[in-house]
C-alpha cells in the first residue's frame, strides 16, 4: 500500500517537473529562435535531448 502512494507522488512530482520545463521552454522559446542559427544555440536545443535520453538508458 505505501509503496503505490510512494509511485504516485513520483509521478505527480514528475508532472510538475514537466509542466515547470514547459513553462521555461516556452519563456525561453524567443531567445532560442534568435540562437537557432548559431552553433551554441544548437548546442543548447540538443542539450535538453540528450539529457533525457541519457536519463531514460539509466
Amino acid at each position: 500500500m505505501k509503496k503505490v502512494t510512494i509511485q504516485k507522488k513520483n509521478e505527480m512530482i514528475k508532472v510538475k517537473v514537466a509542466h515547470y520545463t514547459l513553462k521555461e521552454i516556452l519563456k525561453t522559446a524567443d531567445v532560442v529562435r534568435n540562437l537557432k542559427n548559431s552553433p551554441l544555440g544548437i548546442y543548447l536545443m540538443l542539450a535538453p535531448v540528450c539529457a533525457a535520453e541519457h536519463l531514460k538508458k539509466n
